[in-house]
């Protein structure tokens, strides 16, 4: 005689052994969200300063040395304009021209070791005003 389990019963395991698939995830590839805060922008003649912020959303832990695109809306494309990199405390600092600027957004691609870790974080559409 042996156990045949119940009708609703369905078998469920978690295998946490990294040596299975060869990487120190184990089974399942678990990725962490990053977020890009805007923190304040600062307007000086036509030109606007903002300041913005990349931590990683679960542990809130400041994401440091990691570059930004900052992406301009162009004939119904997303281009880029330029890059950021943050600081320490993983905040940076970012110029734009108010005339030459109507909408952006932000965006940051993991490299290197980030790869395995992160996702790409981007940020909702801003209008330059």
């Amino acid at each position: 005689m042996y156990y045949t389990g119940l009708k609703q019963e369905s078998f469920h395991t978690l295998l946490f052994d990294g040596l299975m698939l060869g990487n120190d995830r184990g089974v399942f590839d678990i990725k962490s969200r990053a977020t890009i805060s805007m923190l304040k922008h600062h307007r000086l003649n036509g030109k606007i300063t903002y300041r913005v912020s990349l931590k990683d959303t679960a542990t809130e832990k400041k994401l440091k040395h990691k570059k930004i695109s900052v992406l301009v809306k162009s004939n119904g494309t997303w281009e880029s304009l330029k890059k950021v990199q943050t600081n320490k405390q993983g905040k940076a600092t970012f110029t734009v021209k108010k005339a030459t600027v109507s909408k952006f957004k932000l965006r940051w691609k993991p490299t290197g070791s980030d790869i395995n870790e992160y996702t790409t974080a981007t940020t909702k559409n801003y209008s330059v005003k």
